[in-house]
């Protein structure tokens, strides 16, 4: 892998992993459009997944600060919302879990991409309707919420379906304002893409050797690239719908398909 390929790959894994378009799903079309190898892809992966981690932690270290210091004070507001973050990664980190192998061996074709564009298009837009027709305040969701938050999640593992679109979709439709699903979206985010972070860490015995130079420059690409995106979505969100996105996902969803006929 090229120095400019890491950094193609690392630009778009820091705007996607957030925005609600689909991380995995783009990086798989990246790399068939721009014909990149896969050399150093699992070192590569990993610490793509912990360069997002660190936008996240950047971007909200004032939050997460004052939670962790809330619960060491056992602050009951904190301590909540604590548990809440916990009971909604559990589901998807144990589907991840056990069924990531599976995923990463027959989940990956371009076909399921563009059908999961689609599908969660359908999604956010049953969201967005229901965000338009309820009057949404609560910035932090019910146990029921978070949890079902957290099934929404597990969908957000087959490529194609965007874990921060679908938890935001998931947050509005269990009553959660735009701004605050999304807050809650990418607070959850944080513990899970470092699990995966670490996850790969131990799994990189055989990865083999590998080129350091390109790894950097694609990892501080995602980081920028990652903090920007953020602060664009959080302001975005204030004012503005999901339907961008929405548009967005059905026309390269019909793109990829026509490109397969």
């Amino acid at each position: 892998m090229s120095t400019i390929d890491a950094i193609i790959l690392g630009i778009i894994q820091g705007a996607t992993e957030f925005l609600p378009v689909s991380s995995s799903g783009h990086l798989i079309l990246a790399r068939s459009v721009f014909h990149i190898s896969d050399d150093g892809g699992l070192v590569f992966d990993v610490l793509l997944h912990l360069a997002t981690a660190l936008a996240i932690l950047v971007y909200f270290r004032l939050d997460i600060i004052n939670v962790v210091q809330g619960v060491v004070r056992n602050d009951r507001r904190s301590v909540r919302f604590m548990i809440l973050i916990l009971i909604a990664i559990i589901p998807a980190g144990l589907a991840g879990y056990f069924l990531e192998h599976t995923i990463e061996t027959y989940f990956r074709s371009p076909i399921l991409v563009a059908v999961m564009l689609c599908v969660g298009s359908v999604i956010f837009f049953l969201a967005e309707k229901k965000h338009t027709k309820d009057t949404y305040v609560a910035t932090i969701p019910s146990t029921r919420t978070a949890l079902s938050i957290g099934f929404w999640q597990v969908l957000a593992l087959l490529p194609g379906t965007s874990r921060s679109g679908i938890t935001i979709s998931g947050g509005m439709l269990g009553g959660l304002s735009r701004t605050g699903a999304a807050r809650f979206s990418f607070l959850m985010g944080f513990p899970l893409v470092v699990a995966a972070g670490i996850k790969g860490l131990f799994e990189l015995d055989d990865a083999g050797p590998y080129n350091i130079m390109p790894l950097i420059f694609g990892c501080v690409a995602a980081l920028v690239v990652g903090l920007l995106t953020i602060t664009a979505l959080m302001r975005l969100f204030e004012t503005h719908s999901l339907k961008p996105f929405i548009y967005y996902r059905i026309i390269l969803a019909m793109l990829i398909l026509m490109s397969l006929i």
